[in-house]
């Protein structure tokens, strides 16, 4: 017994010899790795500054592009007004008008001035459209020829031939002295200002009461020539030059 005492008792020392070997060795173990981690930490922590700054850095790269942005010029992205700019252009440049249906007009019946609505009228038998006052009416009287009349006396009236943009003025001016001449001997030239007309010829016959005046209008928008039938108690001239003067081709 007291044998096995003593040998238990060297393991035991032995065993405590060798276990306080093993801890002094895993502390020194211990003690270096935690060195090694604080060199490590140091530069991870280096590198995070490092990575932090870099971070601002593009941060206030990013804040500079924004406000660049921000303050470009506001005029440089409206596709949608340059399109309709454009739109509006084409349509002019092609010419198209575009009337409302109804306008005041000024004129004069004999000698006194009024003023009532004139409502657009299309021929059906010649390519222009006008204003008419409402106590006149516009119809047909033969292949390019129209007639526009007093609805309550129809001998006065107003005859409308509508002209092709080729028209010889020369030759409808001669035609329109002749048959005035047939009227009477003499034929006078009126002033167009008279009637506040541009590029318009006034010619005039009167025998007896009777009054046949003729007006060729030479517009661009208004090529035609009115012949106008009235007499001295119902002077309607410039009543049917101001509708004639409203002629514009389709």
């Amino acid at each position: 017994m007291n044998k096995w005492k003593l040998v238990l008792a060297g393991l035991t020392v032995s065993a405590f010899v060798l276990s306080g070997c093993g801890t002094g060795n895993n502390d020194d173990n211990a003690k270096e790795p935690k060195l090694e981690n604080t060199d490590v930490s140091t530069e991870i922590t280096g590198n995070t500054s490092d990575t932090n700054e870099n971070s601002s850095e593009a941060n206030k790269d990013s804040t500079v592009n924004t406000d660049s942005t921000d303050n470009a010029d506001p005029s440089t992205d409206e596709p949608t007004k340059v399109d309709g700019a454009t739109e509006t252009s084409t349509t002019e440049d092609k010419g198209e008008t575009v009337r409302i249906p109804e306008q005041p007009l000024k004129f004069k019946v004999n000698g006194k001035e009024k003023e009532e609505t004139a409502f657009l009228k299309k021929s059906d038998n010649q390519p222009f459209s006008l204003y008419v006052l409402p106590e006149f009416e516009l119809t047909a009287e033969e292949p390019n020829k129209d007639v526009l009349y007093l609805t309550e006396q129809d001998e006065v009236y107003m005859r409308i031939e509508h002209f092709p943009t080729n028209v010889n003025w020369d030759e409808i001016e001669a035609n329109v002295k002749t048959q005035l001449n047939a009227i009477s001997e003499t034929v006078t030239s009126i002033d167009a200002s008279q009637y506040s007309l541009d590029h318009a010829v006034v010619y005039e016959a009167v025998n007896g009461d009777d009054i046949v005046t003729s007006v060729l209008f030479q517009d661009e928008k208004n090529q035609s020539r009115i012949t106008i039938f009235t007499n001295k108690d119902h002077d309607y001239r410039d009543a049917f030059i101001q509708m004639g003067k409203s002629i514009m081709k389709n």
